[in-house]
């Protein structure tokens, strides 16, 4: 996925309001919490596993494209960060996401991403510990992954530019 092809498509207008509207919607429809599974509709049964399976996979992609709209993006990093309910959903998802290899892999490069603007940083560290973040940053397995690579670069582009 080239990240600045989905931040130039969200990042003009009223998009990143927007954008940000839908993604919390989703969320809280969709994301399981701490204390629940998540949300079931009213079909069959037979259909349960095939609804969770279908709302855990949305969840995750959804993830991974806020990660990918926010990153080494200041501007939209603050208008995903405005609302509050989407960076706490997001930390606020079940323990299990933390360890789980593919959750895990979806969710801590979108928080990393998000935590690069200090109010984000400061709401996420409310929650959760940031140490965690830059350790799975740094993790062998992580730097696989696209949007670890980005975040990485831009930090870099920035710490280059300072000097």
């Amino acid at each position: 996925m080239d990240h600045t092809i989905v931040q130039e498509a969200f990042g003009e207008g009223g998009w990143p309001i927007e954008f940000r509207a839908a993604v919390a919607r989703l969320f809280s429809q969709h994301a399981p919490n701490d204390k629940e599974a998540p949300r079931k509709n009213t079909l069959r049964l037979s259909n349960e596993r095939l609804d969770r399976s279908l709302s855990e996979s949305m969840v995750l992609d959804l993830i991974v494209l806020v990660g990918f709209v926010v990153v080494n993006n200041p501007q939209l990093q603050e208008a995903i960060c405005e609302g509050w309910s989407v960076v706490k959903t997001l930390c606020t998802l079940p323990a299990n996401w933390l360890v789980s290899r593919e959750r895990s892999h979806a969710l801590l490069p979108t928080l990393i991403a998000l935590s690069e603007s200090p109010a984000c940083a400061e709401m996420i560290g409310a929650e959760m510990c940031l140490t965690m973040l830059e350790e799975f940053l740094e993790d062998k397995e992580a730097q696989k992954l696209k949007l670890v690579q980005v975040i990485k670069q831009g930090r870099a582009k920035r710490h280059s530019g300072k000097k």
